[in-house]
């Protein structure tokens, strides 16, 4: 072997080795790194309730939490007059422009009014305040004329979204996202981990659960309440496993008021008739591939009843449901579209 072959041959196994070297050194940092993974379980109050993000990285994330929750809340907290959405509220809607949050609600809120056959409908909030839901003032027991009155008020066909202004045909149409805005922002908050790198979280907002990933190597567990117990003595019914998956539950078993004569009147309004429902279905669990849908349909399915429920999701395969129904005094359960795949007991 020639001296300059020689010393190509020392510099090439040289160079292999330091390749081998570095790949080493590599493994062993990345290793030490995934040891140094912890876990973060971050809690606070948010939207009148309260909220819990658990995930395994590197780095605390609460003022981006922090962040993504007070964009919401400028946004489309109707609560606080300076929101956006308020003030679109008690404008005529023709020269105010609006953010992309409410834009992405009212494109999500209008697929799932036209899946749902206009039972989800925001619009509605009116009435909801007009039977003493959401404000201080309230009228148990409204007259056919009162409802006939607020109903001209309602429908998603009466807004339309052109460029960044959202206009509404009847001055007095009013938004609200309560329904929808808990699980919209637990999608905000997964994007953001997910950008990050960060595989494995749950997020709780509100109620409504998104899950990624796994948790020591085994789905996500999430309970579903009995609707039966009290909020001081609250029991879990039935528990799920949730992967890269969203769950959301609406029900009328809390949300009651009593009328002039002693009757339940639940916030579930019906949006075509205006009619508070009353009915034997006492919650919906919906599990979806996002929580803003999830959280939607949870509503959709409680105005719709049982029987138009299970029609929708005929058509929509992808969306799963756990319906709880009271009759004769006794607890009933129905799934649709395999959501006993999900159940654990």
């Amino acid at each position: 072997m020639s001296l300059i072959k020689k010393k190509a041959y020392l510099c090439m196994r040289n160079f292999k080795i330091y390749l081998l070297l570095l790949s080493i050194l590599m493994t062993i940092l990345f290793i030490s790194c995934e040891e140094e993974q912890k876990e973060y379980a971050i809690k606070g109050n948010i939207f009148g309730s309260t909220y819990m993000i658990k995930y395994y990285g590197y780095q605390d994330y609460q003022s981006s939490f922090d962040s993504i929750f007070n964009e919401i809340n400028s946004s489309v907290n109707t609560y606080d007059n300076s929101s956006l959405l308020s003030k679109w509220n008690n404008s005529d809607g023709k020269d105010l422009n609006v953010n992309q949050h409410i834009k992405n609600l009212v494109s999500k809120t209008k697929y799932l009014n036209t899946i749902s056959d206009g039972f989800y409908d925001p619009t509605v909030s009116p009435l909801v305040n007009f039977y003493g839901f959401g404000s201080k003032d309230s009228i148990n027991n409204p007259t056919q004329k009162q409802i006939d009155s607020l109903l001209s008020f309602v429908g998603m066909q009466k807004v339309k979204l052109q460029n960044n202004t959202l206009i509404k045909e009847n001055i007095n149409t009013k938004l609200e996202f309560n329904s929808i805005a808990p699980g919209y922002t637990a999608d905000l908050i997964g994007s953001f981990l997910l950008k990050k790198s960060i595989d494995n979280f749950i997020i709780d907002v509100g109620g409504e659960i998104l899950a990624h990933g796994k948790k020591d190597n085994k789905p996500w567990k999430v309970g579903i309440e009995d609707p039966t117990h009290s909020i001081e003595n609250r029991a879990i019914l039935k528990s799920v496993t949730l992967t890269n998956k969203a769950l959301a539950t609406s029900g009328s078993y809390r949300k009651v008021r009593l009328d002039e004569n002693g009757n339940q009147i639940s916030h579930t309004i019906n949006p075509k008739t205006g009619k508070a429902l009353t009915s034997n279905l006492l919650s919906v669990t919906i599990i979806a591939n996002d929580c803003a849908t999830a959280d939607g349909v949870a509503t959709a399915c409680m105005a719709m009843g049982l029987e138009k429920s299970r029609k929708m999701l005929t058509i929509h395969s992808d969306i799963s449901a756990f319906f709880i129904l009271q009759e004769d005094g006794e607890l009933k359960t129905e799934t649709v579209n395999n959501f006993q795949s999900f159940l654990l007991d």
